[in-house]
């Protein structure tokens, strides 16, 4: 889960501000009201790469971010197809070129 939170706030602080925004409407549609709790521990390092990201969604969106939703949306950037690069689903805009999807 460290790992994948890692990836998803690279991604996100190499994203343009449309892949942010989409990332903001998909997590806004989205509930993640619930009881359950996890822990992740991040490293002194990994929480200044954290800090960054939480920086730069807060200046996108002009809304405060806190801790629990950049996690939240680092996961997602990296779990949704819609993010995909060069993993097993293709990005979005090449389904609407008819072209096949590589499995």
């Amino acid at each position: 889960m460290r790992d994948a939170a890692l990836a998803g706030f690279g991604y996100i602080l190499d994203d343009q501000r449309l892949q942010i925004a989409i990332l903001f409407k998909l997590y806004d549609k989205l509930d993640f009201s619930g009881d359950e709790e996890m822990f992740i521990a991040f490293k002194h390092d990994e929480m200044t790469i954290l800090r960054e990201c939480k920086k730069r969604l807060q200046t996108i969106s002009g809304d405060p971010v806190d801790y629990k939703k950049a996690i939240t949306m680092a996961l997602m950037r990296v779990a949704r197809p819609e993010f995909s690069r060069e993993g097993l689903i293709e990005f979005p805009a090449a389904w609407f070129r008819n072209e096949s999807l590589h499995t």
